[in-house]
């Protein structure tokens, strides 16, 4: 059996053209509110314990 080689960087790039035609499809308005979906307990910010 041949192992398959796997092409990083074909992968990344159709990975991404397929993520823009996604988003192309949508308004500016909706792609934040995707994004915001999706990515928002990132954007959260953590609460600072004050350390003395």
């Amino acid at each position: 059996m041949k192992a398959k080689k796997f092409d990083a960087v074909e992968m990344k790039r159709r990975l991404q053209k397929e993520a823009e035609e996604k988003l192309s499809a949508l308004s500016g308005k909706e792609q934040l509110e995707l994004l915001a979906k999706k990515f928002g307990h990132l954007r959260k910010k953590k609460k600072v314990a004050n350390v003395a």
